[in-house]
């Protein structure tokens, strides 16, 4: 047998193992020896019994401490949720004219510069309309 599967015995079957050459490994195998005198007091250890007193204020403790969480927090009413939703509202509105009033005056002058654009254009093609019937009008 080899270390591993020594391993595999002793998770299957425990320490105390009677398969042909489990013994003459650990005999040989100071790991594998160690491995089983270390599962071997752990099993001890965990088998003694021991009767631990409990602390007598421990329920008292915990009980204290349940009766102190399930107080009641005091709670913001439906009137104060109210009162900060409208402060917000409030100041979003106010805050939204403000911006907007920054954007309408640059509407106004780009909408102003095409008005003045038009005319300059609508005149433009007056004159030259005028021109042409006078050069028309000389050449008859």
């Amino acid at each position: 047998m080899n270390c591993k599967d020594i391993n595999k015995a002793i998770v299957k079957y425990g320490t105390d193992s009677d398969i042909p050459g489990f013994k003459d490994h650990i005999s040989g195998c100071s790991r594998c020896k160690r491995l089983v005198n270390m599962i071997d007091t752990t099993i001890e250890e965990g088998s003694k019994s021991s009767n631990v007193e409990p602390d007598p204020f421990l329920f008292t403790r915990i009980e204290a401490r349940m009766e102190k969480s399930n107080q009641k927090r005091p709670q913001l009413k439906l009137a104060n949720y109210l009162a900060v939703a409208t402060v917000i509202f409030a100041v979003s509105v106010f805050s939204g004219i403000l911006v907007g009033n920054t954007f309408t005056d640059t509407q106004n002058n780009v909408i102003t510069s095409e008005a003045e654009m038009n005319e300059y254009l609508l005149f433009e093609d007056l004159d030259n309309s005028l021109e042409n019937d006078i050069l028309l009008t000389d050449n008859e």
